[in-house]
């Protein structure tokens, strides 16, 4: 009965996700290319969650599409780090391939990975650097580009560098810093007025909780 739970939740969460964003999406008369990223990445980040290699490929149409609205809302930051997606979605899913359970159920051992537990002293490290260099690329994008959200820009990305590392590496406390993002970037969305995605990261915030508890399991200790 657990186990049929364990495969029903995602099937509901991204069900919920879609039925969600449809009604954001007549309510405020958003851009179909937002709803369409939003729905893309609705089911990314929940098949990401179950530790699912095939998150990969929705992940690809989410970040083309997301590149294109951040050059329309001028959020120079968030076009970069979509830039380092689309080039680590590339390895990380060659890494996640060389990862996969074995000894499971045979749909279950060709999709899913073992994932990795980091020692408290190097997140430690990583989430103060994180928090530094943020500042920092947040006072350059006030200073010489014409950014219309430097800081929260900064904030909402920066991590983003060392959350997909941690990602591709199959490390279970990317999720801390996918939190902090995620939140980040729901303020960035409302303030520009793009409900979807604002809603899509609202969404990826619940998530990163299932997110983390599922990685848990699915670790090799």
């Amino acid at each position: 009965m657990l186990k049929n739970k364990q495969h029903i939740y995602p099937i509901v969460f991204i069900i919920l996700g879609v039925i969600i964003l449809f009604t954001t999406f007549f309510l405020t008369e958003d851009t179909v290319l937002s709803l369409v990223s939003s729905l893309f990445g609705v089911v990314c980040v929940v098949l990401c969650a179950q530790g699912n290699i095939i998150h990969f490929f929705f992940g690809f149409i989410q970040i083309g599409t997301h590149l294109w609205i951040c050059y329309t809302e001028r959020l120079y930051s968030s076009m970069f780090i979509d830039v380092f997606y689309l080039v680590t979605q590339i390895i990380g899913l060659f890494l996640w391939y060389k990862h996969l359970r074995k000894g499971e159920s045979e749909s279950e051992s060709s999709v899913l990975i073992v994932t990795q537990k980091m020692a408290p002293k190097v997140l430690a490290v990583l989430a103060v650097s994180v928090l530094v260099l943020s500042f920092a690329v947040g006072a350059f994008l006030r200073y010489f580009t014409d950014d219309s959200q430097p800081y929260l820009d900064s904030f909402c990305n920066v991590p983003a560098f060392v959350a997909q590392i941690l990602m591709i590496k199959m490390y279970r406390e990317q999720y801390y810093f996918w939190l902090f993002l995620d939140v980040c970037f729901v303020i960035l969305w409302l303030i520009a007025g793009n409900y979807c995605m604002m809603v899509q990261y609202i969404f990826w915030t619940i998530n990163c909780f299932y997110g983390y508890f599922q990685w848990t399991k699915l670790s090799a200790e």
